[in-house]
């Protein structure tokens, strides 16, 4: 009985040692989390862990309209229009940098100081909040630019924004080799772009894609639908069953494996293989939307299973550097159970 009791006392001191170190291991993780949440200097991927960050650029337009000091004459409509009609005329070779720089110069001129500029100032911020991605280490970038939906937006917005593209696309392929960037187009329904804007994205693709030492790889979302992208991969599984007469049922690794297919994937299957180091890796840690808005707005449907997201009141413009590092913080300090 004796040995009994003291075997008790034992096991009982030993487990109140153990909860004891648990709790200060537990209490200094929070510490250290709660002070990478509120610090403003860059964070590290060894301190943020994040590998995959997916953004819903919002706010762009509301923006616009907030900020807006004049409205555009119908004669700078007309002329907007007839401009953003004259970008399918892009000049090939050496001539193309000086021509794209003469019209966005125009176009500028058109839409400063309306609401429509929201969208420009959308632009200008995905390039800087790229380069904040680099310096935090963060491998891949996901960013939903455009959604089918945005389809049915009023003609003349859809044109700016579609000549945006155009500006912001041939812009991002100069920056991409400064950087070390591989600019990856996702879209659903490419069919729906002008010619010349999807031309660009595939030129911008493939010339980026052999950029060494790659720091980054960035995956626009242009003319997306998460619900097409699964509906269009089970149909991509289910036309290579027929051509193989395989019964086998799909897998969740061979579903992965179509998601966040570029537009140019199709012609590089082998050298895009090392894009995504395992399947996991298509799915983001972290979701950050702006503006306010709580919702995921059909991006990433399928990839989003056990994403973190993090929302924030700012619109897109308006987002910081410090607004990245509050968000890798957040990311830093939650407990990720993955359904455990």
């Amino acid at each position: 009985m004796i040995l009994f009791s003291f075997a008790l006392v034992s096991a009982l001191c030993t487990l109140y040692v153990v909860y004891s170190n648990t709790r200060r291991l537990l209490e200094l993780k929070r510490k250290t989390a709660l002070e990478i949440s509120e610090r403003t200097t860059p964070l590290s991927y060894e301190q943020h862990g994040v590998s995959h960050l997916a953004v819903i650029m919002d706010g762009n337009r509301r923006y616009g309209k907030v900020n807006s000091t004049q409205v555009p004459t119908n004669a700078q409509q007309s002329e907007l229009t007839a401009l953003c009609s004259s970008l399918s005329g892009r000049p090939k070779g050496a001539a193309t940098a000086q021509w794209v720089r003469q019209q966005y110069s125009m176009f500028l001129s058109l839409i400063q100081c309306s609401a429509l500029d929201g969208h420009r100032l959308g632009g200008e911020k995905l390039m800087d909040f790229i380069v904040y991605c680099i310096e935090m280490e963060i491998p891949m970038l996901t960013v939903y630019a455009f959604s089918t939906d945005n389809w049915s937006r009023p003609s003349q917005e859809v044109d700016v924004l579609i000549s945006l593209f155009f500006f912001f696309f041939d812009r991002i392929r100069r920056m991409s080799e400064t950087y070390g960037i591989f600019i990856r187009f996702i879209s659903t329904q490419p069919e729906r772009l002008p010619r010349h804007v999807l031309e660009l994205m595939k030129e911008v693709e493939c010339e980026s894609r052999h950029h060494h030492p790659r720091r980054i790889t960035v995956n626009v979302c242009v003319s997306y639908s998460g619900q097409t992208e699964v509906l269009a991969a089970c149909n991509r599984l289910l036309e290579k069953r027929l051509h193989t007469a395989e019964r086998a049922p799909v897998t969740k690794e061979e579903l992965g494996g179509e998601m966040l297919r570029s537009v140019t994937q199709a012609d590089f299957e082998g050298e895009d293989a090392s894009v995504f180091s395992s399947p996991s890796q298509r799915e983001p840690q972290l979701m950050l939307r702006t503006s306010g808005e709580q919702r995921i707005s059909n991006f990433l449907l399928y990839e989003s299973a056990y994403t973190e997201f993090v929302f924030v009141e700012k619109t897109w413009p308006e987002i910081t550097k410090h607004d990245l590092i509050h968000a890798l913080g957040q990311y830093a300090k939650r407990d990720k159970r993955m359904g455990k």
